[in-house]
């Protein structure tokens, strides 16, 4: 029986990309970089829109090309395994 698992992408917000990111989510826009580098996009999920923060040097995740969250380079490291993509 195979082994089935949700596909979760990453890219690291680096307090330079955040067009970059906000385009690469799918379904987010950039809102703007405050002067420390923190990151607000706003997301549309399911009708409903939400501002998103992330700060520099965190992961910002997606599923199906959709926002999933965003998570510190520590709690990324706890919650998820990195495998080469196909």
């Amino acid at each position: 029986m195979p082994i089935v698992v949700q596909r979760v992408e990453s890219k690291v917000y680096d307090g330079t990309n955040g067009q970059e990111v906000a385009d690469w989510v799918g379904n987010a826009e950039l809102v703007g970089v405050d002067s420390n580098g923190t990151l607000t996009m706003s997301v549309t999920l399911w009708g409903l829109t939400y501002d998103i923060v992330t700060e520099s040097g965190w992961y910002v995740l997606r599923v199906a090309g959709r926002h999933e969250g965003s998570l510190s380079p520590e709690a990324y490291a706890l919650q998820y395994h990195e495998l080469p993509a196909t």
